[in-house]
């Protein structure tokens, strides 16, 4: 069993100072630190643990929370301008429902007004006679 804490911590200094180089290691993201943990270096495997800060990686993990920020705010817009999509689609149809409807009631009116025998002539005719 390895007893991998407290880890070493890095926040500057000398390449000397920093982990030697390795492969098979376990890197793991802790906030705004990695944890980099065994491996197998130069000499053989190794049974360490290393808590990297750096600059670089904290901004990183900033720049990562806002983009998924950007990304969430982004995701809602769309499902709003989805909804007001659908919305509008149902008020064209709606809108072009009604324009049919009204030349169809122009077209009768239209024929009603060429027939000799329509009650429209009539009641028109009627308003003429009691008018005068």
């Amino acid at each position: 069993m390895l007893a991998l804490f407290p880890p070493h911590r890095y926040t500057s200094g000398a390449a000397s100072e920093w982990p030697v180089p390795r492969a098979l290691h376990t890197i793991s993201l802790l906030g705004s630190r990695l944890l980099v943990l065994a491996g197998s270096g130069p000499l053989g495997p190794l049974g360490d643990a290393h808590l990297l800060e750096s600059n670089a990686v904290q901004r990183g993990v900033q720049l990562q929370a806002q983009h998924l920020a950007a990304q969430a705010a982004l995701a809602r817009s769309q499902g709003s301008c989805a909804a007001l999509d659908a919305q509008l689609a149902c008020c064209r149809r709606e809108a072009t429902q009604k324009q049919q409807h009204l030349q169809v009631c122009d077209l009768a009116r239209t024929m009603l007004e060429a027939c000799p025998h329509s009650t429209v002539h009539q009641q028109d005719d009627y308003h003429a006679v009691s008018n005068q």
